[in-house]
């Protein structure tokens, strides 16, 4: 091969180089600002969100789990904070069963679930949706919440009042 035409293939690479080393700038600076447009919602959502992981336990197989994230919010709604890190049952021993049955439902089916109930180390009633995160494998379920314990006792006030009429 000439040496016109190495000298031609060279500089075409370096040329295609430079092209894949701004294009590689270019995806990077989308992805930093993708996270931190999620990072930003995340953080600033009204309602309280974890994702708990979980792990065989001491109970048994999937008999614990571990928040493995949480925004500002969690604090907020549920009475308990810096969840990360923490076990359900080193958090609410006394509640761990009915935690763990039902969001290890949502994890062995892969079927969304919305319920109301009463966190009773805290004393706040929350409304619940939880998700399984995919894949399945990963052990991991989403859990969105608000607290609606203003709601609830509003609705139970008008009871004795009305038992008396």
């Amino acid at each position: 091969m000439p040496s016109r035409d190495l000298l031609s293939l060279r500089q075409q690479v370096e040329a295609l180089q430079q092209q894949n080393a701004l294009l590689e700038a270019r995806l990077a600076s989308h992805q930093q600002h993708d996270q931190d447009f999620y990072r930003s919602l995340f953080d600033t959502m009204d309602e309280g969100f974890c994702i708990i992981e979980f792990f065989d336990g001491p109970h048994g197989p999937l008999s614990d789990y571990v928040h493995v994230l949480a925004n500002a919010a969690y604090a907020k709604h549920a009475g308990i904070p810096n969840v990360v890190g923490q076990k359900l049952r080193e958090m609410v021993p006394d509640e761990a069963d009915d935690w763990v049955a039902r969001y290890g439902a949502v994890l062995r089916t892969g079927e969304p679930l919305h319920f109301e109930q009463e966190l009773v180390a805290t004393g706040h009633v929350l409304s619940v949706t939880t998700f399984r995160v995919e894949p399945a494998e990963k052990r991991q379920v989403a859990v969105l919440f608000k607290d609606v314990t203003a709601r609830r006792r509003a609705g139970h006030a008008p009871q004795p009042l009305n038992e008396e009429l």
